[in-house]
């Protein structure tokens, strides 16, 4: 008896939840299970899948069909918790009547990471490094970039720091970023939770404000930011994932950048044939390197078998 009277407050306490998700326009998800120490994301699959489609039911009956969800456009959901790419497509799965492009997984927090280790490695202000790229999944298998700016070709060497009032790139050692820069920012939340006990607080509070901020009111002119968002064939990931890629926020959209749009230009002017042919390749994502090529396999299969272990087809 005292164990359906639970099961029956708990259905009250979710109607009450539903009611609250009424008519929103941004739906920032934080309220998973917990990842604790000793504890493999993989793991939470078991208990932050049925979390995240009672989140989905509530937006579809409940919410704007303009709501953004952070995992999230009119209506913005931004997904937070873990596994986040995950759950966001799990929540999305579940709130079919909203745009997939109003979903969108958090991955700012691991680039706020990355620009914070490359610019101690620099002896430079956070402030005055951009575009640190984080790709695929939230988890050991993410894997970072420094674009170029003008070229928008990925490449370890293209990192931007300003100087002297202007953007320039700088040369980076290619065995630190594969070494002790990706370590640092792959293993660092696994850092924070053996030292406190628990998983972070104001920092990943700081990278939702920030990918709110650049999701509604657009990114800087020449940056770029990570998002995890629904897959469209970028870069060779063809699979309805939500997949971390470098994009570009204006007047509350994204899109994913691609190393074309440059070369679009550059091109047409030399030859429009030419032009044609590399700007297809080029946005098929074949550009990339051999080792880059193969971390985006690594973390597109993780993220298959995550959708695979979260019942999604």
């Amino acid at each position: 008896m005292k164990e359906k009277k639970q099961r029956g407050g708990g259905r009250e306490q979710l109607k009450k939840k539903m009611i609250i998700i009424m008519n929103i326009d941004y739906a920032v998800l934080v309220g998973g299970f917990p990842r604790q120490a000793g504890m493999e994301r993989k793991q939470l699959m078991e208990k932050n899948s049925p979390i995240f489609k009672a989140m989905g039911e509530g937006l579809e009956k409940y919410a704007k069909k303009t709501c953004k969800v952070k995992h999230s456009t009119e209506h913005f959901v931004l997904v937070v918790a873990n596994p986040v790419n995950t759950n966001a497509l799990v929540c999305a799965h579940y709130a079919p009547k909203i745009p997939k492009k109003n979903f969108v997984a958090l991955t700012r927090l691991d680039q706020n990471r990355g620009l914070a280790q490359l610019a101690e490695k620099l002896s430079v202000p956070v402030a005055h490094v951009r575009n640190v790229v984080i790709w695929g999944n939230h988890s050991s298998t993410q894997f970072l970039f420094y674009f170029l700016f003008a070229i928008l070709v990925p490449d370890v060497s293209d990192a931007q720091v300003l100087t002297n009032g202007k953007y320039e790139k700088v040369k980076v050692d290619a065995q630190w970023v594969r070494g002790d820069f990706t370590k640092i920012v792959q293993q660092r939340g696994k850092a924070i939770i053996d030292a406190r006990g628990m998983s972070s607080a104001m920092s990943a509070a700081n990278a939702i404000k920030d990918c709110l901020r650049d999701w509604a009111q657009g990114t800087h002119e020449g940056e770029h930011v990570s998002m995890g968002v629904f897959t469209d064939g970028s870069y060779g990931i063809t699979d309805e994932l939500i997949f971390s890629f470098p994009c570009v926020c204006k007047n509350g959209d994204y899109h994913i950048v691609t190393v074309s749009f440059y070369l679009f230009f550059l091109c047409l002017e030399l030859c429009p044939r030419f032009f044609i042919c590399i700007g297809l390749k080029f946005y098929q994502g074949q550009k990339l390197d051999e080792e880059t090529e193969k971390l985006l396999k690594a973390t597109h299969k993780e993220l298959l078998e995550e959708k695979v272990e979260a019942g999604l087809k």
